[in-house]
């Protein structure tokens, strides 16, 4: 499982996610997740989740803030 890289689709999701539905909609590692859950990774906004015992959950609505807040627009032609 190491290196995998798992797809998931959001509309097989319910509201609450864990973090390896999060990290297969977003197509990154766990490990990813976590060092952006925690602030190990520098100028990556981070997620909002709630922490249940050991159990880590992400809020579907969230996830799809976080990608739409994600998107950037190529820079325009220079030559017009």
């Amino acid at each position: 499982m190491y290196g995998t890289v798992w797809r998931m689709p959001m509309d097989q999701c319910g509201e609450s996610l864990t973090e390896k539905e999060v990290a297969a909609i977003l197509r990154i590692s766990p490990v990813t997740l976590r060092e952006w859950r925690t602030g190990r990774r520098p100028n990556v906004p981070r997620l909002p989740y709630r922490k249940f015992g050991k159990s880590v959950r992400y809020d579907l609505a969230a996830i799809k803030k976080f990608i739409a807040d994600s998107e950037r627009l190529p820079f325009p032609d220079s030559a017009a």
